[in-house]
């Protein structure tokens, strides 16, 4: 949706005031902008996004005020080797290939502000000066996740209420092909949206992993109360997304979280959430469960089933395809989202034509062979840094790491939504700072001095 230019100059000034005299409101804005309203956008010559506007001094404050050990000694630089595939892979050989066009920093810049969520992730729980901040931007993320649940169910068996959530969010998008596969003004959709909620984002699996993330980042740097709140907000909104890679997620880590931690706590696990006053009323409103039963039951035909075809066969053939033409993406890529400079009118020949539903190809077609062993080897690194956890830690940890790169792995979300690269991040950069204080711990024990490891944020 294009936003008013007035109206967001007015934001901007808003954003000015916030970055002098109130910077914590702007950690607790930046969730319900990139969650609730991810595609309402300022039209300044190209489109600036209402959490861009925000991510941007955001990240000044992080940078400023969380600089001091930010990211773990001991722990790989993550975001520098992000940077280093947007500078080299993302920006500078899209250039030298398609030309000089402010389209291609623009794309790179955009994804910069999402991706580097990573050292977010790790100055909330390293930088003691950014403790209000993190407090700020857990609450943002419970309004966003309450906020989110009601679209949903609101949704959800509505034709008509779909079809005016639709016109809000995707009334200035319709041509837009990287956003939605149809008319997202039209009856069709209107009635997809319906079956299968998706709130801003043009696609359901998108929004039940948004929050699917959000969720288990707010339980694991704060739990209790808030994290069970944040659970159930999350769990009504993935019932009316009917997605099943976020089901499977949410199995994942509630059901590893109980097995590390015994049986015991699962059930207090689930009393919880079913106790919780603010989701009762609203199971009132979840519809029948005929949409779960009837997609669940398609996955009795393995790759021939649309969804797990899309991921595992067609997708993968449409880059291998590529990559048989032109030997050249698999070791330099194409560039961040090249789907969007053609959208432009730029000539990429051919090279708009690999894009598959799966981020780890994502990253092999965006910046090559690179850029793919980069994220492999990232993902890993995470498995393996929550690993290293203190046991009751690490209960929640692992589970979250394995359930993060699944979902990484069966979307494209992790590579194309801001929202998504934002909380992927978070969640990763989150684990990785609990594994740089535990080595910190280590070192501190052979030189005699010890320390507790810090349990996250105090929100």
């Amino acid at each position: 949706m294009n936003v008013p230019i007035p109206v967001f100059f007015l934001f901007s000034f808003l954003v000015v005031f916030l970055f002098y005299y109130r910077p914590p409101v702007l950690f607790f804005l930046y969730p319900v902008a990139v969650m609730v309203l991810p595609t309402f956008r300022g039209m300044v010559g190209m489109p600036v996004y209402l959490f861009d506007a925000l991510a941007i001094p955001m990240l000044i404050i992080v940078f400023r005020r969380g600089a001091r050990g930010a990211w773990p000694r001991g722990v790989f630089p993550w975001p520098k080797a992000i940077v280093f595939l947007l500078v080299v892979f993302g920006t500078i050989i899209p250039i030298f290939r398609y030309g000089f066009y402010p389209e291609i920093l623009w794309i790179a810049f955009h994804a910069y502000l999402a991706l580097i969520f990573l050292y977010v992730g790790s100055a909330f729980v390293t930088s003691p000066d950014l403790k209000s901040h993190a407090a700020f931007f857990t609450w943002g993320i419970i309004v966003a996740l309450g906020m989110l649940a009601v679209i949903a169910t609101l949704e959800r068996g509505s034709p008509s209420l779909s079809a005016l959530f639709n016109g809000i969010y995707h009334r200035d998008t319709a041509a837009d092909s990287a956003t939605l596969n149809s008319d997202p003004n039209g009856d069709f959709h209107a009635e997809m949206t319906s079956e299968r909620a998706s709130a801003g984002f043009g696609s359901a699996n998108n929004l039940a992993e948004l929050v699917l993330l959000a969720a288990a980042w707010v339980w694991f740097v704060k739990g209790g109360r808030l994290g069970l709140i944040a659970w159930a907000f999350a769990l009504l909104a993935i019932f009316d997304t009917v997605s099943r890679q976020a089901l499977v997620g949410a199995v994942v880590i509630l059901l590893g979280y109980g097995l590390l931690r015994g049986g015991r706590v699962t059930m207090q696990t689930i009393s919880g959430l079913a106790i919780t006053p603010v989701v009762l009323p609203l199971l009132f409103l979840v519809p029948q469960l005929d949409s779960w039963t009837e997609r669940l039951g398609r996955l009795q035909n393995g790759v021939d089933e649309a969804n797990v075809s899309a991921r595992l066969v067609e997708g993968p053939e449409r880059l291998f395809a590529l990559i048989d033409q032109r030997v050249d993406v698999l070791a330099l890529g194409v560039g961040m989202n090249v789907h969007k400079l053609a959208a432009k009118g730029i000539d990429v020949g051919i090279l708009d034509s690999g894009f598959a539903s799966n981020a780890f190809l994502l990253a092999l077609y965006f910046f090559g062979i690179v850029g793919f062993l980069i994220f492999v080897a990232y993902w890993l690194a995470c498995i393996w840094a929550s690993l290293q956890l203190p046991r009751s830690m690490m209960a929640k940890a692992f589970p979250l790491a394995i359930a993060s790169a699944f979902l990484f792995f069966v979307d494209n979300a992790g590579l194309v939504t801001e929202a998504s690269m934002a909380l992927f991040g978070l969640v990763a950069g989150s684990i990785f700072a609990h594994q740089g204080l535990v080595i910190q711990q280590r070192r501190q024990l052979k030189a005699g001095v010890v320390y507790p490891v810090r349990q996250a944020v105090d929100a």
